[in-house]
């Protein structure tokens, strides 16, 4: 139970680095195992989305509530270190009444974009100027980029998780028992209906929330 939570805890801030255009923070190859995951980010990847301005560090965060024992800040801070880029990664405690002036204040203020943590990530679509399909479908969002045109959503637990378990098992027609259906089951259930799982089974406390969304049963 103590390695599965880890491992979940480093994927909300990891992503694969063949999967854009969803362009997430941090990028491993996830052909290798995950002992030494900072060893592994593309420092292109890195480059190309936070580097704006070689005379001013660029800078991220974490919007949690509460953002207290959060891994966040010690997982970037490595990573900052093991690619040699210029930038902070800051935590602040912000509450779902306050988010969207912590929002506004991340793009005012020119960061590059923050992680949203627990009942943030539910609350932040209706402030996107655009969202990537895994975050319009669990209606949720964990990773805001700035962007020229506003803030994009994304929702990168799903497909984090998946690049996480396949160097351990073939999830290509497996059946999957997911407990839960709320946004990070939604978003999880999406990347294995796409990595051709056979089926989905899903308990929930209550009825009403597992109601069909097309990722229940994959052909």
């Amino acid at each position: 139970m103590l390695e599965l939570s880890a491992c979940v805890l480093f994927v909300r801030v990891s992503h694969r680095a063949d999967c854009l255009p969803e362009r997430d923070l941090l990028s491993i190859s996830t052909r290798k195992e995950l002992a030494n995951p900072f060893t592994h980010f593309s420092t292109s990847l890195l480059t190309e989305v936070f580097m704006r301005n070689s005379a001013l560090q660029d800078i991220a965060a974490l919007l949690g509530c509460p953002a207290a024992g959060n891994p966040a800040q010690y997982l970037f801070e490595h990573a900052i270190t093991a690619t040699g880029l210029d930038w902070r990664f800051l935590t602040f405690d912000v509450s779902p009444d306050s988010l969207r002036d912590a929002l506004k204040g991340i793009e005012s203020l020119g960061f590059r974009g923050c992680v949203l943590d627990g009942p943030l990530r539910g609350q932040a679509t209706p402030f996107m100027a655009g969202a990537s399909p895994a975050a319009t479908f669990s209606k949720a969002v964990d990773l805001v980029s700035c962007q020229k045109d506003g803030l994009f959503g994304h929702m990168t637990i799903g497909r984090g998780l998946v690049e996480a378990i396949r160097p351990h098992i073939d999830v290509a027609g497996s059946r999957v028992f997911l407990v839960g259906a709320g946004p990070a089951a939604r978003a999880i259930a999406l990347e294995l209906a796409l990595a051709q799982v056979k089926e989905i089974f899903i308990a929930n406390r209550s009825a009403p929330r597992p109601r069909p969304h097309g990722a229940h049963r994959a052909a």
